[in-house]
């Protein structure tokens, strides 16, 4: 620093940064161009949603075979989007697909953003059944499969072996928050970055006078984060009545 007059001097670029910011330039407005269409997410990223066959081609450098496709072009493309995957079978072969860009060749894997889509209508018939408010003796969703849905849904995303930020998309209520902790324990665990939102036209059902509640613990059962002092005042005040109510309606661990 020039002390006399005042400021710090500093080096210019070298022509390989030169470079690369170029490069980071082009790539960020190539895949602007490729993503004008889609819709964008709360974190402004464009919402990607994944084919079937898992394959990514959004822009013109992804559908280049394996061995050639550019490995910065996609780890920024990783960075300015999130996938959307509508089952585990896709998110399998996202996976397949990741391993194959970097760890067989770069060894670096980008950071990933996804939303899957849990209790989505085309992954199981009985989904729909989850948005009853209704008198059983069971917990909701026994019969459903939505214990083995949801442990297919962690396997695949723990199958995508980098660091991740998972939006858990509930289509559907699963009241049952204890086996929802379970079957998402190995996520947090692992550390993933887990967020959750919630179909909310699919918990018209449920009375007013409970379903924030409900749907408090349904994110705290996912992401492992305390309810808010409203709804803990809420469980802290739980009469009797109220809870046999709720726990006749198939909702278990409320009080956890």
């Amino acid at each position: 620093m020039d002390e006399r007059n005042g400021y710090r001097s500093q080096s210019k670029p070298t022509s390989g940064q030169h470079d690369m910011e170029s490069k980071e330039i082009d790539y960020a407005g190539t895949i602007r161009k490729e993503c004008a269409g889609m819709e964008m997410d709360s974190n402004h990223r464009f919402l990607y949603v994944v084919p079937e066959n898992g394959v990514v081609v959004f822009f013109q450098g992804m559908n280049q075979a394996a061995a050639t496709l550019d490995k910065d072009y996609m780890a920024k493309a990783c960075e300015m989007v999130t996938f959307q995957f509508d089952s585990s079978h896709t998110m399998r072969l996202f996976a397949e697909l990741l391993k194959v860009h970097f760890e067989n060749y770069s060894g670096v894997m980008p950071r990933v953003h996804a939303k899957v889509l849990v209790f989505e209508s085309a992954s199981g018939k009985e989904a729909p059944f989850l948005n009853g408010w209704d008198t059983e003796p069971h917990a909701h969703g026994s019969y459903t499969g939505a214990h083995n849905h949801v442990r297919d849904w962690v396997a695949a995303v723990l199958s995508v072996s980098t660091d991740m930020g998972i939006e858990f998309h509930l289509c559907r209520p699963w009241r049952n928050f204890g086996f929802l902790n379970g079957a998402t324990a190995s996520l947090r665990d692992a550390g993933y970055d887990l967020s959750v939102t919630l179909e909310e036209v699919n918990w018209l059902e449920v009375p007013d006078r409970f379903s924030g509640f409900l749907k408090a613990m349904t994110v705290r059962a996912v992401t492992g984060e305390p309810l808010d002092s409203a709804n803990l005042q809420f469980q802290s005040n739980l009469t009797y009545e109220i809870a046999k109510v709720l726990v006749d309606h198939g909702n278990r661990f409320i009080r956890y």
